[in-house]
């Protein structure tokens, strides 16, 4: 604008200066991301998810999170259960859903929802692996179907016992003469003498699958 100004290369350099400045201040633009006015560097790849990074959005929020696992014992062996994934975060750019790696450009608005944790990992005692479900004695030359029974923490809990964390769990392939005496309602005060597989037994004789077992009542 100056007509007297001297051309030389003391000019150059304060101009290639400002016009540096002028061009690297109009490569940035805003947006806003969950109400927050950021400023990002537009090298014309800009994504949604480069927002959330500059916004500092917690990266697990971003992704599924699985629900907490599931770890106890079976029969000696140390099991763990992963808990199941949860809903990936939900993006809208102006108002409409978007994805992660959507483009963006100046003045747009971006919403993040965080993703959520999925079920917490669970198990029953009649889903483990190893369960077959009953046990098939004869009693009395009459076959008796027994549900097969499980150890947890010491006590003996059913099919439909849900396992616990920490829980030690030992499933049991028999029954004792004195279990199934109580499964039958026959209380042991009851009972004179116990055979199984036709040999003198007591109540804590272990009865597995095919076995046989017979009472004799103290009142018959």
């Amino acid at each position: 604008m100056e007509k007297d100004v001297v051309k030389d290369s003391l000019l150059v350099t304060p101009i290639g200066i400002c016009l540096n400045f002028y061009e690297q201040s109009n490569n940035f633009i805003f947006v806003n991301f969950n109400e927050k006015r950021i400023k990002l560097y537009d090298n014309n790849r800009l994504a949604i998810v480069d927002a959330a990074i500059l916004a500092e959005f917690p990266n697990e929020d971003l992704f599924p999170k699985r629900g907490e696992s599931l770890d106890f014992t079976l029969n000696g062996q140390a099991m763990s259960l992963r808990g199941k994934r949860g809903e990936s975060a939900t993006v809208w750019l102006n108002g409409e859903e978007a994805d992660i790696h959507a483009s963006i450009r100046s003045n747009d608005i971006i919403r993040v929802v965080p993703s959520t944790a999925g079920e917490k990992a669970s198990m029953v005692v009649s889903k483990l692996p190893g369960y077959n479900g009953n046990l098939t004695i004869k009693f009395e030359e009459s076959e008796m179907i027994l549900p097969k029974l499980a150890s947890v923490n010491g006590k003996l809990q059913s099919a439909y016992y849900q396992i616990q964390d920490g829980d030690v769990v030992e499933l049991m392939d028999y029954y004792t003469v004195l279990q199934i005496a109580e499964f039958m309602d026959v209380s042991a005060e009851s009972i004179k003498s116990v055979w199984v597989n036709h040999e003198k037994a007591g109540l804590d004789t272990k009865v597995y699958h095919n076995f046989s077992v017979s009472f004799e009542m103290k009142n018959a």
